[in-house]
């Protein structure tokens, strides 16, 4: 895919027996907590005090003077013969605000391209208050680091994060989300025609980056391959205190397989991550360096795979949340792309609360997904599906292998 003709969709670590690692979740939900106080006078003889606990969910409203913090207020109510007093604690669970300053900043990004546009692309950009893409560097799996003019790509962010392109240069299919803490965005794009990409931007911050960053870890990966090889591929392994990596674990949709090779990673002072041994393993390492997005391969075969350091541990509930997710899969002659949100109780019951995708599917059904002490997740109905979750808890990702023996990979979070 040329970066010239680049959808700005800025596409995570390839490990399926390759010279390293080998080859994603679900969705987004913002919690607000809020106290609110609130006073009530009534006339009569005599005097009664009382005190009441309210609860509420998004907006309610007291009677007399109500104070709030996030969203959600309170109403307490005093009833009796002389003064009453009455004092209501309200906790809401409000939606995240989001606005197009949120899209303002540099943006590393990396792009997975499928079926006729097989290969990756990685690019860094500028994005102005209006959301004016300006690249600044780009290469392709062909070697092409053509950029767009500056402008020609127009990034616009919803109330509810969802960004969109527009523009000359721009993708009109590609839709992407942001992240709650607005430093991701993960989307996906491909019209009609064999082709689909999912791609991964991170926000640069203040945050220092160095090699030490990935030093002494233990990590699980999961990925997907497009090219002679369309299968998904996931494992574990760790480093040492030079950052030299050691597979320790690979499985593949035949079952397990001998560990791909490691090498030394090295991290720069923006987080990206490269590779000994494969100029073409690119990463990006998340704000808080627990996460990485890689691209890799040639001009035949190329991969995604996100690596998760770990180390955390983990209850059922912790999966909780409301998560908004996108993913690709290796659908032959047509990939398709899929995005959506889902739900999901502290005793792993699930349910789509929205769902799109390239061929205009139906819905999928409530689903039970387990998550293990280590942070492993699991599908009881599907013996393919196998994902992780973040050490911060608020990302997924997983691989699974569709009704139809189609491979595929999705990245969440919340």
């Amino acid at each position: 895919m040329r970066l010239k003709k680049l959808m700005w969709v800025l596409a995570v670590v390839a490990f399926v027996g390759i010279p390293f690692l080998p080859g994603c979740g679900d969705d987004d939900n913002n919690t607000s907590t809020g106290t609110s106080t609130s006073t009530a006078t009534s006339t009569g003889t005599g005097t009664s005090t009382g005190t009441g606990t309210s609860t509420s969910t998004g907006t309610s409203t007291g009677t007399g003077t109500s104070t709030s913090t996030g969203t959600g207020t309170g109403t307490g109510t005093g009833t009796g013969t002389g003064t009453g007093t009455g004092t209501g604690t309200g906790t809401g669970t409000g939606t995240g605000t989001f606005s197009q300053a949120d899209a303002t900043g540099t943006w590393d990004g990396i792009m997975f391209g499928m079926g006729s546009e097989t290969g990756w692309t990685r690019v860094g950009a500028n994005i102005d208050g209006s959301g004016a893409v300006t690249a600044t560097y780009g290469l392709d799996s062909t070697g092409d680091s053509s950029l767009p003019p500056p402008g020609s790509i127009t990034w616009t962010v919803s109330g509810t994060g969802v960004v969109t392109e527009s523009g000359p240069s721009g993708s009109a299919s590609f839709h992407g989300q942001l992240s709650s803490n607005k430093l991701l965005v993960i989307g996906t794009s491909g019209a009609t025609g064999p082709t689909a990409r999912l791609s991964v931007f991170r926000k640069r911050t203040a945050t220092a980056f160095n090699t030490t960053d990935l030093a002494n870890k233990t990590f699980t990966f999961h990925g997907l391959r497009s090219g002679t090889d369309n299968s998904w591929s996931y494992g574990a392994g760790t480093t040492d205190a030079s950052s030299a990596a050691t597979i320790t674990s690979e499985v593949k949709p035949t079952g397990p397989i001998t560990p791909g090779t490691g090498g030394t990673f090295a991290v720069n002072s923006v987080g990206i991550v490269t590779i000994s041994g494969d100029n073409t393993w690119y990463g990006l390492l998340t704000d808080d360096k627990k996460i990485m997005f890689v691209i890799d391969g040639g001009s035949i075969e190329v991969g995604l795979n996100v690596i998760t350091i770990t180390g955390q541990t983990y209850t059922q509930a912790d999966y909780a949340g409301t998560f908004n997710f996108s993913g690709v899969r290796n659908t032959v002659p047509n990939p398709f792309w899929f995005y959506g949100v889902t739900s999901i109780d502290a005793a792993g019951n699930g349910t789509y609360i929205s769902y799109t995708d390239r061929a205009g599917g139906a819905t999928p059904a409530d689903y039970v997904r387990v998550l293990s002490a280590s942070g492993v997740i699991t599908d009881p109905a599907d013996a393919t599906y196998h994902g992780q979750l973040s050490f911060g808890k608020d990302i997924t990702v997983r691989t699974n292998t569709n009704a139809s023996g189609r491979h595929g990979l999705t990245i969440g979070f919340k």
